[in-house]
């Protein structure tokens, strides 16, 4: 006898390494919200999006005209914080 918590989120990022784009799968337990950034690895914000009551979602962001080197997202509901790197090659 277990305890199921209120909302379980995985999120695949691919493709890693990244050249044009990236794809982020997001699978929640339930409909949920989330905030999802990409910033550079100095912090500087590249992309922001918010996805509202969704369960299973694809994200996508275009990642061209950004330099190449490592990259930050994070997935934010209102009980989690998820991060996740990869590295964008031109």
């Amino acid at each position: 006898l277990g305890i199921k918590p209120t909302n379980v989120l995985t999120a695949n990022l691919y493709p890693n390494p990244a050249q044009n784009e990236i794809f982020i799968d997001l699978d929640f337990a339930q409909l949920s919200d989330a905030d999802i950034t990409v910033a550079d690895i100095t912090g500087k914000t590249i992309h922001t999006q918010s996805v509202q009551r969704v369960q299973d979602e694809t994200v996508h962001f275009s990642m061209e005209n950004q330099a190449a080197g490592v990259y930050v997202v994070t997935i934010k509901m209102s009980d989690k914080i998820i991060t996740k790197q990869f590295v964008l090659e031109n």
